[in-house]
């Protein structure tokens, strides 16, 4: 299945939030404390692509 809208969005969001993250001194611990946040829509999008879609589209962005 395609990635849709809202999950394309996602992923630009989790893109800029993990460098804001980083650019703040942030560390591992942090990535994974806003990932816990987010794991739910985050899976959906892991679980739904197809092959290699989810690399592709990142290489994109």
């Amino acid at each position: 299945m395609a990635l849709t809208p809202g999950q394309k969005q996602l992923i630009i969001d989790i893109d800029a939030k993990i460098n804001q993250i980083l650019l703040n001194k942030g560390d591992e611990r942090d990535i994974l404390l806003f990932f816990a946040e987010i794991m739910e829509s985050f899976k959906k999008i892991l679980f739904s692509c197809e092959g290699n879609e989810l690399n592709t589209y990142c290489q994109q962005i």
